[in-house]
């Protein structure tokens, strides 16, 4: 898909690559929370989780940029950033409680 070279409705490949971008982070995410949750899970993996996460996070900032960049004169500036808040709220709160775990 990153390989098109539109000659008309460029944005719009751009929307939907970003859209694929967002979901496949959010996948990379929930697969991490489900290793987390599992019974298994021991305090000796959280420090490898925490790293993932921060990935995981650093990758959702770009992703926010690119949204609110994309989005920018069809949604209201805090309507982007109230929907780039709400994407990104479960994953901060996750780092936050590996965060405790290790001292952070």
């Amino acid at each position: 898909m990153r390989a098109m070279k539109p000659s008309r409705n460029k944005r719009d490949l751009d929307h939907l690559i970003l859209m694929f971008d967002i979901r496949l982070n959010y996948v990379e995410y929930k697969k991490l929370e489900a290793e987390i949750n599992r019974p298994e899970a021991s305090v000796s993996d959280v420090k490898d989780m925490l790293a993932r996460m921060e990935r995981i996070i650093k990758v959702e900032e770009q992703l926010c940029k690119r949204f609110a960049s994309l989005q920018r004169g069809y949604l209201h500036p805090t309507e982007i950033e109230e929907i780039n808040i709400a994407r990104t709220h479960k994953m901060v709160d996750t780092y936050n409680r590996l965060a405790k775990v290790v001292g952070r």
